[in-house]
């Protein structure tokens, strides 16, 4: 090969790089977390209402923790069978989020995952954990909420006021506990 296929060669190496570079951004513009997917995929709704929804995709990566400098405006955050055992901080900048798929994952407690100022939270999925108990008002913080997925854990105990503060839940699914 000459000159002209070397540099039809560079070429095409630089729109490969390009082209993984944008892969790896949000529609924003923002960066994704390492092997995440972030895109805008359609959401619907606990009454059937189809949305497009700005989602990040951490399923089955093996992580330990939640990643960091997932995007403020994510709607939908997909983390289920991963190695999570506590949220603290991660989730606090995450106002805008509507779906939270933790299942799979390995709570014990409902407290380990840092639920507060999740106000736009529909629904939220933490079937196939650990969790044991059900404490009062463990839950408060999620007014929104629409959808409760807690099966398949190894609930004992529901306090009287576990539920305090969900006024607009609609499903609880809580078998196989």
């Amino acid at each position: 090969m000459g000159t002209m296929g070397g540099a039809a060669m560079a070429l095409w190496l630089l729109a490969a790089a390009l082209a993984l570079c944008l892969c790896r951004s949000s529609p924003t513009g923002e960066s994704c977390p390492p092997q995440c997917v972030c895109e805008t995929r359609p959401w619907y709704t606990p009454q059937s209402v189809y949305h497009q929804a700005k989602t990040v995709d951490c399923n089955e990566l093996q992580l330990s923790r939640v990643p960091w400098g997932i995007s403020g405006d994510t709607q939908v955050l997909l983390l289920q069978s991963n190695n999570i055992s506590a949220v603290s901080a991660e989730l606090q900048s995450l106002v805008n989020l509507t779906e939270l798929d933790l299942s799979q994952n390995h709570f014990a407690t409902v407290r380990d995952i840092g639920l507060s100022n999740l106000s736009q939270l529909i629904t939220l999925y933490l079937e196939e954990n650990q969790v044991k108990e059900l404490p009062d008002f463990s839950l408060k913080d999620l007014a929104s909420l629409e959808e409760l997925y807690i099966n398949h854990n190894q609930i004992s105990t529901i306090g009287p006021q576990a539920f305090a503060g969900l006024g607009s839940l609609l499903r609880l699914h809580l078998n196989s506990n």
